[in-house]
């Protein structure tokens, strides 16, 4: 398993999206339903050859993207699980059998849906030493084209109901489906703005890290770390999916990466 990088910035962490982790054929079990959803997800013994790949890898494990950003931990590994499906807490029991920690970005409005996981599941995520982020409130369908005050309430009310699950920051975001574009990212390191009903600065990111892609996992892609807004006390930390290896340049030079870039 390689990864690789191109540019000038040096790469700070690996970091492989996955879905749910569901029964062969019982793909709505866990999840958004439907043909689509289900492409991103893993039969359980799909997902330990993919657990065993990665300690393979690496004689480190893996880490939070804290370790990554207040440590520089480069090369490292992390793990990130869209959605919020049910199967959360499967899949972080499968992870605390190699003393490992996840990221769980969860999409608010489906807590305490059929298929989706629980506010006690929440806790207990959080209280087993995962990280809790945003996925949005709806996953709207393309976030790219959302208003600002919609991306503002995307971010903003779904960090605020899932601060109150858990009593502590909620510091990282997962785009939906990754539909990035500036305006999202300026939303999600303005949304303590919002929040406090002030207008969002003009600075959206102050930098953002390198991306990678990791070969020879189906439905593990790669993902680059977005640097925090110019207030390290405010703002999201976005985990962006990338299909390619293609580097995220500072925000405040760069032109803005496609709509849609899987």
């Amino acid at each position: 398993m390689e990864a690789a990088s191109k540019g000038p910035f040096p790469l700070r962490a690996i970091s492989l999206l996955y879905h749910d982790v569901v029964a062969s054929g019982a793909e709505d079990v866990s999840g958004f339903p439907g043909a689509v959803p289900a492409r991103y997800k893993l039969e359980r013994s799909e997902f330990e050859r993919h657990l065993t790949a990665i300690a393979n890898a690496t004689e480190r494990g893996t880490v939070l993207v804290d370790d990554v950003l207040q440590e520089g931990r480069a090369q490292s590994f992390l793990l990130t699980f869209d959605d919020g499906g049910r199967s959360a807490v499967e899949i972080a029991k499968a992870l605390a059998l190699r003393q490992w920690r996840g990221h769980f970005f969860i999409t608010s409005q489906r807590i305490d849906t059929p298929g989706f996981v629980s506010v006690d599941d929440i806790r207990w995520l959080h209280a087993a030493g995962h990280f809790i982020g945003s996925h949005s409130v709806t996953h709207p369908a393309r976030m790219s084209n959302c208003t600002q005050d919609e991306l503002m309430r995307e971010w903003g009310d779904s960090v605020a109901t899932l601060e109150e699950i858990v009593g502590t920051p909620v510091t990282a975001a997962s785009v939906p489906g990754g539909y990035y574009s500036r305006a999202v990212a300026a939303a999600a390191a303005d949304h303590e703005y919002y929040r406090e009903g002030e207008s969002p600065g003009d600075d959206a990111l102050a930098s953002c890290a390198q991306s990678a892609s990791v070969a020879g996992l189906k439905n593990a892609k790669g993902y680059s770390l977005a640097g925090e807004g110019p207030d390290k006390s405010a703002g999201l930390t976005l985990i962006l999916r990338r299909a390619d290896d293609v580097l995220c340049i500072p925000m405040d030079t760069a032109p803005s990466l496609p709509d849609n870039p899987v």
